[in-house]
């Protein structure tokens, strides 16, 4: 005989149990709306003495607080919510393309490449340790003094 999964304290439902909800969820809580309104009305003493509204405490609260995500919900109550989704079809629409070509993958350009480096090269008059307008660096130990 195999164990029972659920535990003693816990009954699966019956016909006519009463625990079952057969309205379902409620379409609309306006009665919690109307007293969170009311809550939010009171007036409260404000940071500064004067009356101030519940809401408004909370808000306040809210943008000082260093919680982020109080804080995003403070901007998005006075800004608007970011929107979630990205719409990049429209802005991309009308926009040049630009072609990024990887030199190892284009043999034409690879070899450019070697050349202008090549000839950069050849370009550089040589190092002279006498001339102060010399390629090479002066290090700690070869520092006039």
């Amino acid at each position: 005989m195999k164990p029972n999964p659920v535990p003693k304290q816990l009954k699966p439902f019956t016909k006519g149990d009463p625990r079952i909800n057969r309205k379902g969820r409620p379409k609309s809580f306006d009665d919690l709306r109307v007293t969170a309104d009311m809550i939010a009305s009171e007036m409260v003493p404000g940071p500064d003495g004067k009356p101030i509204s519940r809401g408004e405490l909370l808000l306040r609260n809210w943008i000082k607080s260093r919680n982020p995500i109080l804080q995003r919900a403070f901007m998005e109550y006075w800004v608007g919510k970011v929107p979630d989704k990205l719409e990049t079809t429209e802005v991309l629409e009308n926009r040049t393309p630009i072609i990024l070509h990887y030199a190892h993958r284009r043999p034409d350009l690879m070899e450019k490449a070697r050349r202008d480096a090549a000839n950069a090269f050849k370009a550089l008059p040589p190092s002279d340790p006498d001339n102060d307008n010399s390629r090479q660096l002066n290090g700690p130990d070869t520092h006039d003094g």
